[in-house]
Formats: structure tokens, sequence, C-alpha cells
């Protein structure tokens, strides 16, 4: 795993994951630093690999049953079985891509997995709340492909949400390892 740039003087880091298995390390470090009540985006094209880090961050945090993507029935809700002394006691993984706008994601209550309080919820496919998503603080993760084999992460702290949490509990050069 490289890191293109660091956060110590911005509000994004860039990762590039060069495998599998450095992409779990990258979804794991994000986990590590979650707390009830937070939201993760994961914006990327078809084929990015956003359910496979989606998936990534479910078993570090202790889902102990397989993940699949949710594409079929917008969201799978996962107990944690053995929550961590963060206090997630369950998470939401929602796939919005069938979602026509934010009337359809009203319609099925998309806001009581925007409010969780003792959950997580990971949203891929966020744009298709338009302009709904930024009423809600939440850490945006884009995966591009940087080649058929690589993946660039683009982790944005626009929001103070998740900065100082991974500020605190991360040095860049550990998430670089």
């Amino acid at each position: 795993m490289k890191t293109i740039s660091d956060f110590s003087n911005s509000s994004e880091i860039r990762l590039l994951s060069d495998s599998e298995e450095e992409t779990v390390k990258i979804a794991q470090g994000i986990a590590d630093s979650l707390h009830p009540g937070q939201i993760i985006f994961l914006k990327g094209e078809l084929g990015a690999g956003k359910t496979f880090f989606a998936r990534a961050m479910a078993e570090r945090l202790g889902v102990g049953v397989p993940v699949q993507s949710p594409s079929f029935s917008i969201v799978h809700e996962y107990p944690i079985e053995n929550p961590r002394l963060s206090g997630i006691r369950m998470l939401f993984h929602l796939d919005l891509y069938r979602i026509d706008g934010i009337e359809s994601a009203l319609a099925f209550g998309i806001d009581e997995y925007l409010s969780p309080l003792d959950a997580v919820t990971i949203i891929e496919w966020p744009e298709r709340l338009g302009a709904y998503s930024t009423n809600h603080p939440a850490l945006l993760i884009e995966i591009r492909h940087a080649s058929e084999t690589s993946r660039e992460f683009l982790v944005n702290f626009k929001k103070e949400f998740f900065a100082k949490s991974l500020r605190d509990k991360y040095d860049l050069g550990a998430l670089a390892k």
C-alpha cells in the first residue's frame, strides 16, 4: 500500500492498494476507528470494489456471517456478535444503486439508517441521495480503478465527524504500512 498524499494539512488522504490484502488492511484500519452513529459513504463505479471493502469492514467490526451485496434488497442488517468496547451493536449495509432518488429512499425509510444510535451505516451509491446526503456527516471513501489489479482510495474528511478520530488513532505511517 502506498500513500499518495497525507492528511496532516488537508481533509483527505489518498491510498493506493495493489492487492486484496492491502485493501482489507485499509478497510480494517478505518473500521477500527468507528464509533456508534457513524456513516460511511462508498462511491465508485460498478466493479470498483465497494462491496468487497464493506465486507472487510464488517468482518473487522465483528459481523459473524457472510456479508453480501444488498443490491436487490437495498439494505442488510447485521448484528455485531461480540461488540467491541466502542459500543457498536449493529451494522447497516445499504446499496442505493436501484434507488431513483431521495423520494424513493425516503419511502423505504432511509432516515432510520442515517441516524444510527448503536450502529454503523455503510452506504454504497450515496450519490443517489443527491443533496440530501450532504445533510448527514459521513466519511466519504471514493474507490477508483488505478489499474486492473490496483485501487486508489480517496478518503475524505470534509466534515469533522471522522477526522479527529482517525487522526488521533492513526499516524499516517501506520496506515501506509
